[in-house]
Order: C-alpha cells, then sequence, then structure tokens
C-alpha cells in the first residue's frame, strides 16, 4: 500500500485474540491459520470451476487485483 496506511498491530492482535487463545496459539500463528484456511477455500472454489469441469488451470494465467487478490493469488499455485 505504498506505506500510505497504517497498519493497527494491537488492533489485528485483538482482533484474532479470542481465536488464538481458543485454539493455545499466538495471535500471529492464528492469523496464519486464518490465511491458510481462506487460501484452501480460494483455492477449492478454483477448482469448483476449473477441474472438476474438465478444464486443465494450468494452462491458464491467474489475474489477481483488488486489495486482497495478490496476498492470496501468489499462494494458489497448486490448482491440479
Amino acid at each position: 500500500m505504498g506505506g500510505g496506511s497504517p497498519f493497527d498491530t494491537d488492533a489485528a492482535r485483538a482482533a484474532v485474540a479470542p481465536i488464538a487463545d481458543a485454539l493455545a496459539l499466538s495471535p500471529e500463528a492464528a492469523a496464519q491459520a486464518i490465511v491458510d484456511i481462506a487460501t484452501s477455500a480460494m483455492v477449492e472454489a478454483a477448482r469448483e470451476v476449473s477441474v472438476y469441469n474438465g478444464v486443465d488451470p494450468r494452462t491458464f494465467g491467474l489475474y489477481v487485483y483488488g486489495s486482497a487478490g495478490p496476498v492470496f493469488g501468489s499462494r494458489n499455485d497448486d490448482w491440479s
């Protein structure tokens, strides 16, 4: 974001704290688990509209956009 927007790490930790506490994880580990689960759900959604319909996604490029697109798009490199 070019450094133009501040990130409130205390607020982020507070938001993840209930999940972290319930799972006996650090806030950082819980946040990573949330990202991993979200990424898995997005990969599965991509498979549903491609692989499960007989389309090989390895023959296509992935175009990511928006605020979170590049965050998750770069992690979705194994669709088949």
